[in-house]
């Protein structure tokens, strides 16, 4: 049980880590688009879409953790 509270902590940190990283690869692609770097922002978008979908999948491995600790009974020694 305390290892999916842990488990929990560390991939709800790698999900915050994930969508600012998005937040920040999705602004410099705009940047550099308005700048007239249209292939730099081209591949940055696609790092984006790399980066969005590892978010998306860990924010799936956060539903499975979450139930996981919602069917596993609760033990009375911690």
């Amino acid at each position: 049980m305390n290892t999916l509270r842990n488990l929990l902590w560390i991939v709800t940190a790698g999900l915050l880590f994930w969508l600012i990283g998005l937040g920040t690869i999705l602004s410099v692609a705009g940047l550099l688009d308005s700048l007239g770097d249209v292939s730099g922002a081209s591949v940055l978008r696609y790092i984006g879409l790399g980066v969005g979908i590892l978010a998306i999948l860990d924010l799936l491995i956060v539903v499975v953790v979450l139930a996981l600790l919602h069917l596993v009974p609760p033990n009375d020694d911690a």
